[in-house]
């Protein structure tokens, strides 16, 4: 290694930093979930509070740090997207400065030449560069981090350097709670190092995470995020997110290789250099392990992107105290290149877009870059309306969307997300069983009368889960100080409400959205008509038979009138199996003679052909006959099987 920088190098390193800066630019994006987060900064802006749905209080955000620090930028500028955008390539910029600077004082800049190529030819690095997610803040606060734990050699002969690395740490856990697992080993180290000296900043900081943590509990009524008990709450068994978490990896390797091999060599490097070079391994071989078992993400490569950044800098710590031939570095670069994938940033511009998934898994970018790119020509941001003094009196469900529709729709709108991760109520509910269930897109059933309660402030007709949701609206929407609203928060988190839970997570039982008097007054013309089409019991197979199409020999088609079946007798039953076209939506009477004992609506169900649908009376019924009318579908009904329990 010289004594010197060479003004070569310099050259070199300015040249590959405004290709980064370049790469950062072309591939600047919004996703829809940080929409999410920026409704709740419009809604804190406008004075509602830290509410997503009008009055509602809910914490939908993973990263108080950057939320605060959006917040007050976005409002000294009275702009978000661009504010945003600008804050997230600044941050960006700035984590590379520091690993530029760091390998500036090791008189080695063809170190970072090494990183710098990695870091560009990493899809999941670049792509989170902006997004409106926490990871460029995240990339900043870790570089500062490293870079102090690299240059300064004896830290306890500073307090403020103890402290300043806490708080640098807290900072980092408020940013995103799960990095605590890469911080932790670091700590550990620190504890080991410096005992005495550690006691009075750690308490001083630990102070901040304590602080947010009870104003969460007292404003929000949870600890934690809403989103954290909607994902990793959702009642799936480990093994299951196991099986995610691994094909999260498999994607990973096949769309973004690169990313991956930069995190295998910092991990083995730094496991070569210093305590807290190998702290930092052990922190990352933590953090990959929680994100294998809590089954990944739908994003493609946004929980790679900090270890790659990390494990980059941890890279060119190694090779910026070893005398190298430049001719190294440049074939290893060489070699990235060679191997890169064709989507990166250096490759792909404006015109970028892939709205193929693979797995459940996303390229994100690609998904949404045509629409919210910023060098993207047909980019059109999300209209964003205010928000009213008067509660919406329109409610949806959704969940795909949630991000764009909280924005522009908010004024109008009360939303029911369906994945729970806005909703205090259904993220304390199980997921529906499924076998392809998607990570982050956990969908619960809606329990019946849930958006009259919400519209119309009426209780819910699951009395018992009715308990729960009293306590969640007297948590997240009544007044701040009140003692009844402690109470109802100590109820939440602790008392078991006795919730049927398989009621909810079985996808046989169906559950309606509406009760029989609204079912009646929607659907009062049904109730007068008899079909023509009249088929015996005897004449319908028992059997369920899967995978039978729609038409198939044996299946009863009939047209928008709909079908009337007669029992053989009259019957006492408690639920009943029909196997129905799965596309169509359906409204199912039950009667005895003339008198409707049961009537509600069969929904679509996912599937081919002729799907099972379960009709759950709640209670022993007599019938004889039932009717069937088509309300919403392809104009091709059909009935195959039918049998009781």
């Amino acid at each position: 290694m010289g004594n010197h920088i060479k003004y070569r190098d310099i050259i070199i390193t300015f040249l590959l930093s405004l290709l980064y800066l370049y790469s950062i630019i072309n591939s600047a994006w919004m996703s829809d979930d940080s929409f999410i987060s920026l409704a709740q900064i419009v809604n804190f802006h406008n004075g509602d509070g830290l509410v997503y749905n009008f009055g509602e209080r809910v914490q939908a955000f993973t990263h108080p740090t950057w939320f605060f620090l959006l917040s007050f930028f976005t409002y000294i500028t009275n702009d978000y997207y661009y504010t945003i955008i600008f804050i997230s390539i600044v941050a960006s910029t700035l984590a590379i400065v520091v690993l530029i600077y760091y390998a500036y004082k090791q008189n080695n800049i063809m170190a970072v030449f090494l990183g710098l190529c990695m870091l560009l030819f990493s899809k999941a690095f670049i792509d989170y560069t902006t997004s409106g997610l926490e990871n460029p803040l995240s990339y900043l606060l870790f570089s500062i981090l490293l870079y102090i734990f690299l240059t300064k050699k004896d830290i306890s002969k500073s307090s403020m350097s103890i402290l300043s690395i806490y708080m640098l740490m807290v900072l980092l856990f408020l940013n995103r709670m799960d990095y605590a697992l890469i911080l932790l080993p670091v700590t550990t180290t620190m504890l080991f190092n410096y005992k005495t000296d550690n006691i009075r900043p750690l308490l001083i900081v630990s102070s901040i995470a304590l602080i947010w943590f009870l104003f969460s509990l007292f404003y929000f009524g949870h600890i934690f995020p809403n989103t954290f008990y909607a994902k990793l709450e959702a009642g799936y068994p480990a093994s299951e997110f196991i099986q995610r978490g691994l094909q999260y990896f498999e994607v990973q390797y096949i769309k973004d290789p690169i990313t991956l091999f930069i995190i295998g060599a910092g991990i083995i490097l730094g496991l070569l250099q210093n305590n807290y070079m190998r702290a930092f391994s052990i922190g990352l071989i933590l953090y990959l392990l929680y994100f294998l078992k809590s089954g990944g993400d739908f994003m493609q490569g946004r929980f790679f992107a900090v270890p790659a950044f990390i494990a980059t800098y941890i890279i060119v710590a190694y090779f910026a105290k070893r005398k190298i031939s430049s001719c190294i570095y440049l074939g290893v670069a060489i070699i990235i290149f060679i191997t890169a994938n064709a989507t990166s940033p250096l490759f792909v511009g404006k015109e970028y877009h892939n709205q193929k998934s693979q797995l459940g898994i996303a390229d994100e970018r690609g998904y949404y870059f045509q629409r919210y790119g910023l060098v993207s020509q047909k980019r059109k941001w999300p209209k964003i309306a205010v928000l009213g003094k008067n509660r919406p009196n329109n409610v949806k469900i959704i969940c795909g969307g949630l991000g764009r529709a909280g924005l522009s729709s908010r004024d109008k709108t009360f939303y029911i997300d369906n994945c729970a991760l806005t909703d205090p109520l259904l993220s304390q509910l199980p997921a529906i069983e499924h076998v392809n269930w998607r990570i982050g897109h956990q969908v619960r059933k809606i329990p019946t009368n849930y958006k009259l309660a919400v519209l119309h402030n009426t209780p819910l007709n699951d009395k018992t889960l009715n308990h729960l949701y009293q306590d969640i609206k007297i948590s997240s929407r009544g007044e701040l100080l009140s003692l009844h609203r402690l109470q109802s928060i100590y109820n939440i988190n602790f008392k078991d409400y006795k919730i049927n839970q398989n009621k909810y997570k079985d996808p046989r039982i169906h559950i309606p959205i509406i009760d029989d008097i609204q079912i009646r007054k929607s659907y009062s013309k049904f109730m007068k008509l008899e079909p023509s089409f009249i088929v015996l019991e005897n004449n319908i197979s028992t059997t369920p038979t899967k995978g039978i199409a729609w038409n198939a020999n044996g299946v009863f088609i009939f047209n928008d009138e709909g079908i009337a079946i007669k029992l053989d007798k009259t019957r006492k039953i408690r639920s009943m199996y029909i196997g129905l076209d799965n596309n169509d939506k359906y409204f199912f009477i039950a009667k005895k003679g003339s008198k409707i004992v049961y009537a509600n609506t069969i929904p679509k169900k996912r599937g081919w052909g002729i799907t099972t649908r379960k009709i759950d009376f709640n209670k022993e019924v007599e019938i004889d006959k039932i009717n069937i009318f088509p309300v919403k579908g392809d104009n091709r009904y059909s009935i195959g099987y039918l049998y009781y329990e």
